[in-house]
């Protein structure tokens, strides 16, 4: 991606089983993994490592990879993949654990309704 070439399914099957492993190791423990687990396969793989995980995917899924109040600085993403990454995003599928939320709105905001939606306490710690 650094280059500016997109992922595909055979680059991004190492990367999300080892994300699934360490959610599972983290079971009944706790933890936030961020990823770009846009299709719903993807996320299957994250849910049979680790059956109780939750996804949060964002409505105005162009706005979070762009806006620079939402995007984080120094990421190896180039505006130039924003598209193919528009095009992969597929929204929950029926019964898929997770949450939706609105990136419209203040960071804060955004994590109350992400914990909210899945369930969790809307206490929260910051951490390196």
């Amino acid at each position: 991606m650094a280059a500016g070439h997109p992922l595909d399914d055979a680059d991004r099957a190492p990367w999300l089983r080892a994300i699934g492993t360490w959610l599972a190791e983290h079971d009944g423990v706790g933890g936030v993994v961020t990823c770009s687990a846009l299709r719903v396969t993807y996320r299957d793989v994250l849910r049979q490592a680790a059956p109780g995980c939750g996804s949060c995917t964002c409505r105005r899924a162009a706005r979070c990879c762009a806006s620079g109040s939402v995007r984080a600085e120094g990421t190896s993403c180039r505006p130039s993949l924003l598209d193919s990454q528009a095009a992969t995003l597929e929204p929950l599928a029926e019964g898929e654990h997770g949450v939706t939320v609105d990136v419209g709105q203040p960071v804060d905001a955004v994590v109350d309704d992400a914990l909210r939606g899945l369930g969790l306490s809307a206490q929260r710690t910051t951490g390196a």
